[in-house]
């Protein structure tokens, strides 16, 4: 994955106007993704975006990656010297209590925005291992 500035920015899905049934703990993201991807009535699977994304990607052979939810990047905010190469406002797999909106967190300050599902945000796939 690219990293820092270089992560990707996009939507969080393609249906930016139907809710989906997400939540924010530590460990929810993987359970989040699959529920953007899958068609749950009236949302529609996501084709495209940060949900899309992340399950795409196949680093190290693996294919287990997924969007983060809210609180996984708040624990990403707080060991990013470890990680490293995480900076600016990124997409989380839980959606708001919006149909529209989801959360973004900041890498800056470990901040929450409320942002319309069309914006563009930075993705980072995470693994549970």
């Amino acid at each position: 994955w690219a990293g820092g500035a270089s992560d990707p920015l996009m939507a969080w899905c393609t249906d930016t106007t139907n809710a989906v049934t997400t939540n924010t703990g530590i460990g929810d993201g993987a359970e989040n993704t699959t529920a953007m991807l899958t068609n749950a009535s009236p949302f529609a699977a996501c084709t495209s975006g940060a949900g899309y994304s992340a399950r795409a990607y196949h680093g190290g052979g693996l294919t287990d990656w997924y969007l983060p939810s809210r609180d996984d990047l708040d624990q990403m905010y707080l060991t990013q010297a470890t990680i490293g190469g995480i900076g600016g406002a990124y997409w989380s797999s839980s959606q708001d209590d919006s149909a529209t909106n989801a959360w973004k967190v900041g890498m800056a300050a470990d901040q929450h925005f409320s942002n319309l599902k069309g914006d563009t945000g930075r993705v980072r796939p995470i693994r549970a291992f």
